[in-house]
């Protein structure tokens, strides 16, 4: 491998300084080799894409440090949490590339097909009319702290229609389905994700039975690995920075090898 991946290895070597700041000042998780090696490949172009998925404004309750858990019971307008999360790094982010005479494009983008699911918007007592109103008075008011992003607007809105969503999603469906029953190791990592998001799934949609979740991460994992399909045709550059649930990660990269760093979980 050292012979094989000589070159590869020596660019990490130089660039470990940076990774490891990244990973320090941005709080993330740790950067694997693939994406290190992927992330160098897109710094040699001079110009990237960070394309960070937001989560609606959802209430949110402070559990201790900087731990928070959604409570579910109603969507605010605001920037939300990993909104702030985002503000919050942002100089960090830009210093760090700067360093290294990389221009970064900033697109944030919130996940307004929330509002498509009926269960999620009976929960928060909301119409999707009424959901999708308060993505775009949350990607406003987002703009307005961060005038330097690209785009600061919502994923199916800016890059989509419901329909084509809905059809790519169904499809994404059985692209997970069926990786699990001919990949033993995909499957067991995805039974691992239900039970890691069974206290989350408990609060968010009550009405749900146990057995239910199992179903539910692979709806929900339909729906990263549609937006790595929607990252990876829109935007050339890319590299996702996502603050969510890392262990969706494996998601985005089914259709698509886009360098995917998360922050670490803080709710």
């Amino acid at each position: 491998s050292l012979l094989i991946y000589d070159k590869e290895i020596n660019q990490i070597v130089k660039l470990n300084s940076f990774f490891e700041n990244l990973q320090n000042n941005l709080d993330l998780e740790n950067i694997n080799s693939s994406d290190r090696f992927t992330l160098i490949e897109l710094m040699k172009k001079k110009e990237i894409n960070i394309v960070t998925p937001l989560c609606p404004d959802y209430e949110h309750v402070k559990v201790g440090g900087n731990l928070y858990k959604y409570t579910f019971k109603k969507l605010g307008s605001g920037i939300g949490l990993m909104g702030k999360r985002f503000v919050s790094i942002l100089s960090d982010l830009n210093k760090l590339f700067k360093r290294e005479g990389i221009k970064l494009n900033i697109n944030l983008l919130y996940g307004d097909f929330e509002g498509f699911n009926k269960l999620n918007c009976k929960r928060l007592n909301e119409t999707e009319n009424s959901f999708l109103k308060k993505i775009d008075q949350s990607s406003k008011s987002l703009s307005k702290k961060i005038k330097s992003a690209k785009k600061c607007s919502s994923i199916v809105k800016e890059l989509s229609t419901k329909k084509a969503w809905e059809a790519k999603v169904k499809k994404n469906c059985e692209v997970i389905k069926n990786k699990m029953k001919n990949d033993l190791q995909f499957k067991i990592k995805i039974l691992e994700i239900v039970e890691s998001r069974s206290h989350l799934y408990s609060s968010w949609f009550p009405s749900l039975e146990k057995d239910d979740y199992l179903n539910l991460v692979i709806e929900q994992g339909a729906e990263y690995t549609t937006m790595g399909d929607l990252f990876s045709k829109n935007f050339k550059n890319i590299c996702v920075l996502a603050f969510d649930h890392s262990k969706m990660k494996i998601f985005y990269g089914l259709n698509n090898k886009i360098p995917v760093l998360y922050g670490r979980g803080r709710y």
